[in-house]
């Protein structure tokens, strides 16, 4: 895990993932707030994704973070933190009958 700070000096932590078919991720967790944004990465085994990462430049990193799309959202975000809905992540909304 690493830790960045975009152009706005928001510290994010960066760590590797795994998704389905054995994709390779990195998930960006933003300090402070719950957002989670992920951008994908070539990588072969878990191992080269913890090393790509490791050798990866801040600024690649800040790259990649500006290419990555907020969990939940198929689209990459552009420009900056865009937080998630409340009702993306709260379990507590709910339709009346």
């Amino acid at each position: 895990m690493r830790s960045i700070q975009d152009q706005a000096g928001i510290t994010w932590d960066v760590a590797v993932g795994k998704e389905s078919y054995g994709s390779m991720v990195l998930f960006f967790s933003r300090l402070g707030n719950a957002e989670v944004r992920r951008c994908p990465i070539e990588a072969s085994s878990r191992l080269e994704a913890e090393r790509m990462l490791s050798a990866f430049s801040q600024e690649t990193l800040r790259s990649k973070l500006t290419a990555a799309s907020t969990l939940g959202n198929a689209a990459p975000t552009a420009g900056g933190a865009k937080p998630m809905a409340e009702d993306q992540t709260s379990p507590s909304h709910r339709m009346d009958d």
